[in-house]
């Protein structure tokens, strides 16, 4: 009964739409009909009648949908029918034989309905047991809902399923596809690992097969109307060709609301997490970034992009670090962290260096290097202060083009000089390379405790 009220309720709104019926009633007669449809004739059980309306015939939809093997359900909370009859394109990285798609989400009591299609590619006439999970997130990269999807009948033609899963999910930005089994056969999910952004705070899970095979680069894109930071992952096999992947942008959030939409309309970009005032997205690239004549070249570059479906909902926002600095000093197994930017403390105290001598840091740690600190547990309040910390990364500076040193080095040569040695807590201000008389400018200060301005002093190191 069902099927048949869905049917001629649909009916009933396309003819409203356009015949003024003179009374309150409407006549529907039974209509007989046969259908054929792309050259097969296909016959009505008793669940669906066809009925004419005055000298109009109405089908089921449901009926004609699933026939031209569509999916197709009805959500009454928006009073609305979908249908969806497109390439099966979401699929497990891992697993590519099998792909999902055509997903209708409805809304069930609490839980949310789940209506797809899967087909499974190379196995013939055979019907396979298939255990696979759907995960859904929103447009922050958070998981808001899933349904597992099991059958024994699955094979080369679209078999439509049917699932529920707990609470409201509609309203899904991106979704992932992870087959668990195949006719018994465990399918085990490969190892991660771990991208890690410690400007914007952010990290990505990677395909473990991507090690070695990656590189970031940095970009500043400016143009009329907004300034963004990209991140753009690049096959290094494919660089001479661009090789990029995919590209992480940071917008603010107010260049965002002005240029994404339009963004949106013309490409593929995702939001894919938000932080205050900054916006992240995700965007595969709009040309070819691979050498197209070079079949390994190619096979080699799809083989990590594939996986930009899985990896866009793995971005997580990372608490912000207690101190981020130069190392000016090891000793004791500790490490004296001093942040080169000031802050103010009150009106008379306008210049102040945070400094923390850091226990717990890793054993490679050396002089020089800049440093993410994440702290535990209480800090001494002397000056500079102690901490144990939980969590140390150190960010790789880049060396310019023409030096022959890395700033790390540059740092630990300039201690040797007595000048700035013999201060006990100093703060680096700036490490600047000059490619015209090659060499390094340190900039520095003593990192006192004091109401008047503190005094800047240089040091140069040749590049040697």
């Amino acid at each position: 009964m069902r099927k048949f009220i869905l049917g001629l309720s649909l009916g009933l709104a396309i003819a409203c739409s356009t015949v003024i019926f003179a009374s309150d009633t409407i006549q529907a007669l039974l209509f007989p009909a046969s259908f054929e449809i792309n050259g097969s004739n296909i016959g009505l059980n008793n669940d669906y009648k066809v009925l004419n309306v005055d000298g109009h015939a109405y089908v089921p939809i449901r009926f004609i949908a699933e026939n031209l093997g569509a999916t197709i359900d009805y959500d009454a909370e928006s009073e609305k029918i979908f249908v969806k009859n497109k390439i099966l394109d979401l699929t497990d990285p891992d697993y590519k034989d099998i792909s999902v798609g055509n997903l209708i989400l409805t809304k069930d009591g609490n839980n949310t309905k789940v209506t797809g299609q899967l087909k499974m590619a190379g196995v013939g006439s055979s019907k396979n047991k298939i255990e696979a999970k759907l995960a859904f997130y929103n447009d922050k990269s958070e998981k808001i809902g899933d349904i597992a999807i099991s059958g024994n009948d699955f094979g080369v033609e679209s078999q439509t399923f049917v699932s529920e899963g707990a609470g409201d999910f509609r309203a899904y930005s991106a979704v992932n596809l992870r087959i668990g089994a195949v006719n018994d056969h465990i399918i085990s999910e490969l190892p991660s690992i771990l991208y890690e952004n410690t400007k914007y705070n952010f990290t990505l899970k990677l395909p473990k097969t991507w090690e070695g095979r990656y590189e970031v680069e940095e970009k500043v894109i400016e143009s009329e109307g907004f300034r963004a930071d990209n991140y753009n992952f690049i096959d290094k096999a494919n660089k001479g060709y661009g090789g990029v992947v995919f590209t992480i942008t940071v917008w603010t959030k107010e260049d965002w609301l002005k240029n994404g939409p339009s963004l949106i309309g013309v490409g593929q970009i995702y939001k894919i997490g938000e932080d205050g005032d900054k916006v992240f997205t995700l965007a595969p690239p709009g040309d070819v970034e691979y050498n197209p004549h070079d079949e390994m070249l190619k096979a080699e570059f799809f083989s990590m992009y594939d996986h930009i479906n899985t990896i866009k909902t793995t971005f997580k926002l990372t608490p912000a670090p207690s101190l981020v600095g130069y190392i000016t000093k090891l000793e004791n197994q500790r490490a004296l962290v001093v942040s080169p930017i000031s802050r103010e403390i009150n009106q008379t105290r306008k210049e102040f260096y945070d400094a923390i001598w850091v226990s717990n840091m890793p054993q490679d740690v050396e002089v020089g290097q800049y440093v993410h600190v994440w702290l535990e547990g209480a800090i001494a309040t002397s000056y500079p202060g102690q901490g144990k910390a939980s969590k140390v990364t150190i960010t790789k500076i880049q060396k310019p083009e023409k030096a022959i040193l890395s700033q790390d080095e540059v740092i630990r040569k300039a201690l040797l000089n007595k000048d700035i040695s013999s201060i006990y807590n100093f703060v680096i201000n700036e490490v600047v390379y000059d490619e015209n008389s090659d060499v390094w400018t340190i900039r520095y200060k003593s990192a006192i405790i004091t109401d008047s301005s503190i005094e800047e002093h240089i040091i140069q190191v040749p590049d040697k």
